[in-house]
């Protein structure tokens, strides 16, 4: 039988060791980078040694040249003053805008010649009932003040055709 001693001032007790399996679990959770609360009733040691924190690489980060719109007015200069210009209306909320603004910056670091903005529709709910957004993201491509195209969704190669069309014309 496994035992581990512990001797204290008065006297020598004996507890069971930990069960084959519990420390399997340990072991196994150590090399996967887990840490597993003792239990106090299987008397295990507390020495098992915990593995270094590790830090997840940092998510590769775009510089943007994207506009941030806050209000109509602002919206209408750009539409007054840009020639093209593709805008993406987000939520914060939302997980597929979150997916492919990466994308969306990236394209606006590209393409010089296009404008890209973005349109949170929580902070100018005006602009988004103005352009009937039903969902998120709304991409639509603007060539002098006119609308020329529009599709929902984290389409990553719609995007890239979008920009494309606008950069070619």
């Amino acid at each position: 039988m496994d035992t581990d001693r512990q001797t204290s001032a008065s006297t020598t007790t004996l507890q069971p060791a930990a069960p084959r399996w519990r420390r399997l679990c340990r072991a196994a959770a150590v090399v996967v980078g887990l840490t597993l609360a003792t239990a106090p009733y299987a008397g295990v040691s507390t020495a098992v040694p915990h593995p270094a924190t590790v830090q997840a690489p940092a998510t590769v980060k775009y510089a943007s040249a994207v506009i941030e719109v806050n209000s109509v007015e602002q919206f209408s200069e750009l539409l007054d003053t840009e020639q093209r210009l593709i805008v993406m209306f987000t939520a914060t909320w939302c997980g597929p805008c979150r997916v492919i603004k990466p994308e969306f910056d990236r394209q606006s670091m590209e393409h010089g010649t296009v404008t890209f903005a973005s349109v949170d529709i929580d902070r100018t709910p005006e602009l988004a009932h103005q352009f009937r957004i039903r969902q998120v993201p709304t991409f639509f491509a603007i060539v002098d003040g006119e609308q020329h195209d529009h599709f929902s969704g984290a389409n990553r190669q719609r995007l890239e055709d979008m920009v494309h069309y606008l950069a070619s014309h």
